[in-house]
């Protein structure tokens, strides 16, 4: 429609005229000159001014948000550390049995081959273990 230069005179003249019909205003009621001056300052200023608290109420809002993702990050690692420590109270209260018959379920899951070298070495640990237990008695 209009290019921006265009309708920032636009905007302007409105504002002047504005201002020239309220010191006319005053002339005739008699509000007082400081009055004007205010009124003035609020007219001229304010698209301005508008804009800056518009900024900054974008700028707070994104560090709000990066707090709020801050938070996010700490719960998540929190969380990941609890679960690791009660993973490894796990593994240290399982019997060696125990360990190896999950360690081949868990590679069930994994590739193929590197299920079966998995299974593999979790039967040798088995039978390492019986050993050492036998030796005990």
């Amino acid at each position: 429609m209009f290019d921006e230069k265009t309708m920032k005179t636009v905007r302007l003249l409105e504002r002047e005229r504005l201002l020239i019909d309220l010191c006319l205003h005053s002339m005739s009621t008699n509000i007082s000159k400081r009055l004007v001056k205010i009124l003035s300052k609020l007219y001229f200023s304010s698209p301005q001014r508008e804009r800056e608290r518009e900024r900054e109420r974008e700028r707070e809002r994104e560090r709000e948000r990066e707090r709020r993702r801050e938070r996010e990050r700490e719960r998540e690692s929190e969380r990941e550390t609890r679960e690791t420590s009660r993973e490894s109270e796990r593994e240290s209260a399982m019997s060696p049995v125990d360990l190896a018959s999950r360690a081949r379920s868990e590679a069930r899951l994994l590739s193929p081959r590197f299920a079966l070298s998995l299974s593999l070495s979790s039967r040798a640990s088995l039978s390492l273990v019986s050993l050492s237990e036998r030796e005990r008695v």
